[in-house]
């Protein structure tokens, strides 16, 4: 916490959980509810830091890699670039794209939308 500590965040802080192929990486042997405990500590160290934790995923993130049910309080970045969306949990970030441009950076980036103004909470 001691990174961010000094900055006024609005936003809340993140933790991405994706899959990593390498075999040899330390999450390669995590089940489940090795995943799910690690999104809750990671969830609840940063509630009372008084800051407001977010889990971000993708389809199988969320539905292969979690539990969701024990996940439902903490908020959730979801990333899913098909134009008809599902996912049946609330979610207060959007992901739309990987291969978005925006004037001023060279190559594709991630374009997002939010359906809550964080600045105003």
């Amino acid at each position: 916490m001691e990174h961010v500590r000094n900055y006024p965040i609005t936003y809340p802080i993140v933790l991405d959980v994706e899959e990593v192929l390498d075999k040899k990486a330390r999450t390669a042997k995590m089940s489940q509810q090795d995943w799910t405990r690690v999104c809750i500590a990671f969830c609840e160290r940063i509630k009372e830091a008084g800051y407001t934790p977010m889990i971000y995923g993708n389809l199988k993130t969320f539905f292969l890699m979690l539990d969701m049910e024990q996940l439902e309080a903490y908020e959730k970045w979801f990333a899913y670039y098909q134009p008809s969306l599902y996912f049946p949990y609330e979610f207060s970030i959007w992901q739309y794209s990987a291969t978005g441009r925006v004037s001023g950076i060279e190559g594709d980036v991630d374009l997002n939308v939010s359906m809550r103004d964080w600045s105003r909470e």
